[in-house]
């Protein structure tokens, strides 16, 4: 393995002085920059080459660690010039700073640029990394949303069946009350009739219609009976009914009537709260 110092032993990639500098492990081992700071960045930084732990370190950043002058120097002195930046072409025109190209202080500026963009990737990886993790909580909310929607899509249902129950059970209402007030009338003009009898025709004429309007009012008056049974036992025609129908302890309707909607399903408002 020692037959290319000038090789980064993880990426097989030679250093250089910009991107891939060599940097040196507590353990003494030395890897390219680039390498490093995936280690960092995936939280196993343990040396590849004698499997060393340095993840109690902590680091945060590969500037923490040395650069290897000692390694840079050797490979100069072996290739005879210097390294040259990765990705970079060779000049055309005569270096205006020594054999290197630029300045060792334009080079440390431009290290401290590359840490600087280096750390705002891990912070973008970082950033999108909540967003992953809050987008899945909004989608939980937005289901939520949906489920509630649709009970009360479906409440809003029953309601309009209950509204229309109760619509019909006015214009019954109506009617019986017409019908009504006319056997009343019908009833005054047989008494009246009693009332006035003086020969026995007229004494079984107006038994005769006494029995007959008497049949029909009865019956009125069984109908009438019928209705307000109904009422005593459907929820949806009860005093209240309308304020009271949704909310707990009000969905153990079963259909009291062949009129009636079916239950609603069991919602309370602490739904509201949930989501």
């Amino acid at each position: 393995d020692n037959d290319k110092p000038e090789e980064c032993k993880v990426c097989f990639d030679n250093f250089d002085e910009a991107l891939r500098r060599p940097c040196s492990l507590p353990c003494g081992h030395t890897f390219c920059t680039v390498c490093i700071v995936d280690m960092i960045k995936n939280s196993q930084f343990t040396c590849p080459t004698c499997r060393a732990d340095h993840n109690t370190l902590a680091l945060t950043d590969v500037t923490q660690l040395p650069i290897n002058y000692g390694m840079e120097s050797f490979i100069r002195r072996l290739k005879g010039v210097s390294l040259k930046p990765a990705q970079t072409k060779a000049p055309t025109k005569p270096p205006q700073d020594g054999p290197r190209g630029i300045s060792k202080k334009l080079r440390s500026l431009l290290q401290e640029e590359m840490n600087k963009v280096i750390s705002l990737i891990t912070a973008c990886d970082e950033k999108l990394s909540q967003l992953g993790k809050y987008g899945k909580k909004v989608k939980g909310l937005k289901t939520g949303h949906n489920l509630l929607e649709d009970r009360l899509n479906g409440l809003l249902e029953q309601n309009k069946a209950a509204k229309e129950l109760v619509e019909q059970e006015e214009t019954s209402v109506e009617d019986m009350s017409t019908e009504g007030e006319e056997e009343k009338q019908q009833l005054q003009a047989v008494l009246e009739c009693l009332n006035t009898v003086n020969s026995l025709q007229e004494f079984h004429t107006a038994i005769e219609d006494a029995d007959r309007r008497s049949v029909v009012t009865e019956d009125w008056i069984h109908k009438c009976q019928e209705q307000f049974s109904k009422r005593e036992h459907c929820p949806h025609l009860s005093e209240g009914a309308g304020e009271h129908q949704v909310g707990p302890g009000h969905d153990t309707h079963r259909g009291c009537c062949h009129s009636c909607p079916p239950p609603p399903g069991r919602l309370s408002l602490h739904h509201l709260g949930e989501i």
